[in-house]
């Protein structure tokens, strides 16, 4: 017989805590449940529509804004500039226009106080500036990330939610400077009895001591956003980690609540935006998301609270609008102009806008001052606006990218989206001289396997163009120099395109046939030569087969299309992960490249 240890103690005490959770009670007395509210069932969305399996070339209509004037900027103006420029990482977000209100009375949610017995309850409530006269709006929140966490939680408080934990920047102070202090509430002392026992058994253990409920203080605000699961949230979880594991801030916006089950902590719940940015050389990224968030909470006007406060929309009701106001400045005495490039991340659930434009054009005296680049899908529309001259004669105004994710089919129909985008801006060197770069498909990782067999067989194509700035009315033609080509060789729909560093038709067994943890060694390159006002496109669509005949098989997220300014390319080599997922399986495609 085995002998009792305190590990086996642990597991017995967990096991009992959560068959405590039939006698959760509050103030001693069980709480009878109030009325279920009534939300329909969200609906899953519709399979996603088949994407082009090759990028078409950018000659696409061209639109040109000509000012014939310049209005002098007004103090609000120009202040809301330096705002976005100095203050929120080079961004506005959906308060360009002004900060959405969204009412008073909390948002409920559900409250399991026992198996097959769930609660509906207040939970979220909304933040009140003093300076808002007994508003609630959303904000923006501007700060430096200390973690990222994907929860899981299954009882009491059901939760899938990611968290991005941050400390606010001096211009978000007030997020935690005017949220409730940390605040024991009645729905915080709901887990005090499971607390109360695990802390009463652990007596017997040595070493062990009871922990407080709620901290002196909050140093941190929590935004929060439900993903859709194993799609998109692995790819932003990848480059998030990337950049915020370095030290880097990030921007959110959504509403500004206090959650009153986790003692009045301060969250931006849900953030429906959330953009980063950084510099490399003469290129600026900015990395953008808009979400609707996929929990199916914050949709329906039944989950606002009748208890308190006044209801005027859901939070996050469908369709969720995304506006990205990017600040430019151009000045006379020194015509470079700026340009923007915009690459499309993933598409679940994104307006495509009437307008086709792929070209745009900002032209004051007869010369193009800011040009945008637009991917091909449709999924942006773009203008430019508040554009005129500041008190030392530049011009300043907003490049403004307008967005829109999820579906509200009806009453009953609500659908969840996430659109995420890249912009590039580059400054054009006149004086750019010619380089050559290596591009170099390094390896295809197979993370995880959901196949019956283990394994996945992969299939898909990967390829490389480069295309140069002229900022004219369009592209200059694609400027490739294949001087290498060791692409591994390919068959059937995989013709022998000279832009191609990896392609494999579907069938039973492929040349990328992996199980958890294999991965394939391709080092295929290409070698490129153009000047640095170039660009390469990095484009990826990866599919796994789960039939011999290939008539069942799963895409693996959307195609995928990455930008790389050639300035961004220094004396190291520079390094690109494509992650891919549908349901369990998840896969990695790493690049290299390099100046030679």
């Amino acid at each position: 017989m085995k002998h009792f240890t305190s590990s086996m103690a642990k597991k017995w005490v967990s096991y009992l805590l959560l068959c405590s959770v039939f006698l959760v009670t509050l103030n001693g007395q069980v709480i009878p449940p109030p009325p279920r509210a009534n939300r329909p069932p969200v609906i899953p969305p519709p399979p996603r529509a088949e994407r082009p399996t090759d990028i078409p070339p950018q000659t696409g209509p061209v639109r040109r804004d000509v000012r014939s004037s310049m209005p002098v900027l007004n103090s609000a103006q120009l202040q809301k500039w330096n705002h976005a420029k100095y203050n929120q990482l080079g961004m506005m977000g959906n308060d360009f226009n002004g900060r959405d209100q969204i009412g008073t009375a909390p948002t409920q949610r559900e409250f399991t106080r026992k198996i097959l017995d769930k609660s509906i309850i207040d939970f979220w409530f909304p933040n009140i500036r003093p300076v808002d006269q007994g508003r609630a709006y959303k904000q923006t929140l501007v700060g430096k990330v200390n973690a990222v966490k994907q929860t899981d939680i299954e009882f009491i408080f059901p939760d899938k939610d990611l968290g991005i934990r941050i400390t606010p920047n001096n211009t978000s102070n007030f997020i935690i400077s005017e949220n409730p202090r940390p605040t024991e509430t009645a729905l915080t002392r709901a887990s005090k009895p499971l607390k109360s026992i695990w802390d009463g058994l652990q007596e017997v253990l040595p070493g062990t001591s009871e922990t407080k409920l709620c901290p002196d203080a909050f140093n941190s605000v929590t935004a929060e956003i439900t993903f859709d699961e194993n799609k998109t949230d692995k790819q932003f979880l990848y480059d998030a980690q990337t950049h915020f594991n370095n030290g880097g801030e990030v921007a959110v916006y959504g509403p500004w609540v206090h959650d009153d089950g986790h003692c009045a902590k301060p969250e931006i719940h849900p953030a429906e935006q959330i953009w980063w940015s950084y510099q490399s050389n003469r290129v600026r990224t900015y990395k953008c998301h808009v979400i609707c968030d996929y929990s199916a909470r914050f949709m329906w006007f039944s989950e606002l609270s009748k208890n308190t406060g006044t209801r005027l929309q859901p939070w996050a009701e469908p369709p969720v609008e995304g506006v990205f106001a990017i600040p430019f400045e151009w000045d006379p005495n020194n015509p470079v102009p700026k340009a923007y490039r915009i690459a499309y991340g993933g598409a679940n659930n994104a307006k495509v806008w009437p307008d086709q434009f792929e070209i745009h054009h900002l032209i004051y005296q007869n010369k193009a001052i800011a040009s945008v680049y637009e991917s091909w899908g449709g999924f942006t529309s773009i203008s430019f606006e508040e554009v005129g001259t500041n008190p030392q004669g530049k011009i300043q105004g907003f490049v403004v990218i307008k967005t829109s994710v999820g579906q509200k089919i009806n009453q009953d129909k609500k659908l969840a989206g996430h659109f995420s985008f890249d912009v590039k801006e580059v400054i054009a060197d006149p004086n750019a001289a010619i380089g050559r770069y290596k591009v170099t498909l390094e390896k295809i990782k197979c993370i995880k396997a959901d196949d019956y067999e283990g394994t996945e067989e992969l299939f898909g194509r990967i390829e490389v163009k480069a295309n140069l700035f002229n900022f004219s009315d369009q592209w200059a033609g694609t400027q490739i120099n294949a001087l290498q080509n060791n692409v591994p060789g390919f068959s059937g729909s995989c013709s022998n395109n000279s832009n191609l560093l990896w392609c494999q038709e579907c069938k039973e067994r492929t040349d990328a046939t992996l199980k958890t943890g294999q991965e394939k060694i391709i080092e295929s390159s290409k070698i490129l030569q153009f000047n640095r006002n170039g660009f390469f496109f990095i484009y990826s669509d990866l599919d796994e087969n789960d039939s011999p005949d290939c008539k069942d098989f799963d895409r693996l997220g959307q195609p995928q299309e990455k930008i790389i300014f050639l300035d961004e390319i220094g004396s190291s080599p520079y390094r690109l992960v494509q992650y891919f997922g549908s349901g369990g399986t998840h896969v990695q495609v790493h690049f290299r490249i390099e100046m030679i």
